[in-house]
């Protein structure tokens, strides 16, 4: 449920352009959460390839590799040439919020879901941030309240409940994120895979049922 809060917290507007920067599992969702909250176009960046083809499925107009070149330049003109509204940085690299924040549009909301650390990347705050009027917004899954719902503030059992609301509606695709279905006794070899894997599988499902 912490795409959610990710896309919540940008408070989205009807026609508000919107970039999902990398499509693991928290992206996957949060493109499909962006267009049901109205957003216009969706782009997507991710540096693998069938992500990104995943990405389009899932209800993106554009799916960019923030490796090829003039990266910026292709998501601003996918979003009219200003940049998009809003961001949900999902990957964590402070290179890919340093990129974020050069393409997005003047008085854009940047929502950080992905745990980023900037130690690696000098940021020019002034810059990027100050002087353009840009919002950076943490969404850590504990800012959300524990108990009681409010504008803004929903809580993790009322993202649990939607999520299962519009998974039930078909508005939620869950089915094209799941790589594999296995056994929990399979979890060794998966964990070992996932440790081992440059490019790992998108989503694996342990089905309890299929324990002997």
């Amino acid at each position: 449920s912490f795409a959610f809060l990710g896309v919540r917290k940008l408070r989205i507007q009807l026609g508000e352009s919107t970039m999902i920067a990398g499509m693991g599992i928290l992206g996957a969702f949060a493109v499909q959460i962006a267009n049901l909250s109205g957003a216009i176009p969706v782009v997507v960046s991710d540096l693998d390839s069938v992500r990104r083809e995943l990405a389009m499925k899932l209800g993106a107009a554009y799916a960019f590799s923030p490796a090829e070149d003039n990266f910026i330049e292709k998501v601003k003109a996918a979003t009219g040439g200003n940049g998009p509204n809003a961001v949900v940085e999902v990957t964590g690299s402070a290179v890919a919020l340093q990129q974020a924040l050069e393409y997005i549009a003047w008085e854009g909301r940047i929502s950080l879901l992905g745990c980023t650390r900037i130690s690696d990347v000098p940021i020019d705050f002034y810059k990027y941030v100050h002087r353009r009027g840009i919002s950076l917004i943490g969404s850590h899954t504990f800012t959300r309240p524990k108990h009681e719902s409010s504008s803004g503030g929903w809580t993790e059992h009322d993202d649990y409940r939607t999520f299962l609301k519009l998974v039930a509606a078909k508005k939620l695709q869950t089915r094209p994120i799941i790589s594999e279905i296995v056994s929990p006794e399979m979890a060794p070899n998966v964990y070992g895979r996932l440790a081992e894997m440059k490019n790992p599988p998108l989503g694996i499902v342990f089905d309890w049922k299929m324990i002997r």
